[in-house]
């Protein structure tokens, strides 16, 4: 008699939604990704950590939305957007499983 084997059917992952709001400053944007997701204890608000959880710690699919971003454009810090903007666009590219949904252009 032969002998069935079953084979176990693997579930699809979580999906983590990442909603970013209309935000101010810094301070408001990691404690607004700190409300969604949990964050390392190790976890320090820059950029450089950031990129750390994102690519290894927090298990995809993933999609980031931000569609007020052109808003909060007006009041962070140019240098704050422009590298938040590069770091989002560059683990899309890393991670197959990120996807980043931004606000349409006007």
């Amino acid at each position: 008699m032969k002998k069935c084997t079953q084979t176990k059917i693997k579930q699809p992952s979580r999906i983590h939604q990442i909603k970013i709001p209309l935000i101010h400053s810094e301070a408001e944007f990691y404690n607004a990704l700190a409300q969604q997701v949990k964050l390392p204890s190790y976890f320090s608000h820059n950029l450089d950590a950031l990129w750390d959880f994102l690519s290894t710690d927090l298990e995809g699919p993933i999609e980031w939305y931000w569609l007020e971003h052109q808003q909060s454009k007006v009041f962070l810090s140019k240098t704050f957007y422009d590298q938040l903007m590069i770091l989002l666009q560059e683990m899309e590219v890393e991670r197959e499983d990120f996807t980043l949904i931004i606000g349409i252009e006007e």
